[in-house]
């Protein structure tokens, strides 16, 4: 098991981010952060190879499947593509990340654009 402690964010100091990885097959992220009403917040989250996962964001969140997960980095794979996130990345989209929550706010908004 590996710890990573104090995951520097630089775009907002009252960001915490931890995480133990258990190399290719879990990672627990946890920490403090903002919700999205600016409020201080706790999270603590387990995903596992194999599980979903935010990759990238506009109007949609875009989701994909993790395939590795390593010391500094986690992939994930999407349609033919993977894309490799950094921890801090990997944790700042994944937080506060519930599948079902996700999809259907995607659904909302796949009526707009």
């Amino acid at each position: 098991m590996i710890t990573v402690t104090d995951i520097q964010t630089p775009w907002n100091t009252t960001n915490h981010f931890n995480a133990e990885i258990e190399k290719n097959k879990s990672i627990r992220i946890y920490g403090d952060t903002l919700n999205g009403r600016g409020e201080p917040t706790k999270f603590d989250k387990t995903f596992k190879v194999g599980d979903k996962a935010e990759y990238d964001s506009y109007n949609l969140s875009y989701i994909g499947t993790i395939i590795a997960i390593g010391e500094k980095t986690v992939t994930i794979q999407h349609y033919n593509e993977r894309s490799r996130l950094n921890l801090r990345d990997f944790i700042w989209r994944n937080n506060d990340f519930v599948l079902e929550v996700v999809e259907a706010q995607n659904n909302i908004e796949r009526q707009y654009i």
